[in-house]
Order: structure tokens, then C-alpha cells, then sequence
């Protein structure tokens, strides 16, 4: 059997440093907290995706 798979992993700003996105951000006009409130909210709003694809009695735990 032939599978393949995807792994990904959350390295934002772990693994490397977001001040030149930031510093370019700031050129483009956004306020110098954009980067991190952009990500933020990501975060935030990316949480329940996984859930949306549960039964929906596991599906109503991650919504806790």
C-alpha cells in the first residue's frame, strides 16, 4: 500500500524572526502592531478547523 502524508508544523516566529515581514508591513502602512495582531487572530481562528471535521460528539468537546 502507497500512502503518503503531510506533516506540518507551527514555526512561526520560533524557528525564525518576523521583524523583516513586521518591518515591511510598517512600509507597506500597516500600524507596527499589525504582524502581531494578524497572527494572533490566525491562531485564534484556526483552533476549530480540526474540530469542524469530528463527529459531532467529539466536535462539541473542542468547541470547549
Amino acid at each position: 500500500m502507497n500512502t503518503k502524508g503531510t506533516v506540518v508544523f507551527d514555526i512561526i516566529g520560533t524557528c525564525f524572526s518576523l521583524n523583516k515581514p513586521r518591518q515591511r508591513l510598517v512600509e507597506l502602512g500597516a500600524p507596527p502592531h499589525a504582524l502581531e495582531l494578524w497572527f494572533a487572530q490566525t491562531l485564534r481562528d484556526a483552533r476549530p478547523l480540526p474540530c469542524r471535521q469530528l463527529p459531532d460528539a467529539q466536535g462539541a468537546a473542542c468547541a470547549v
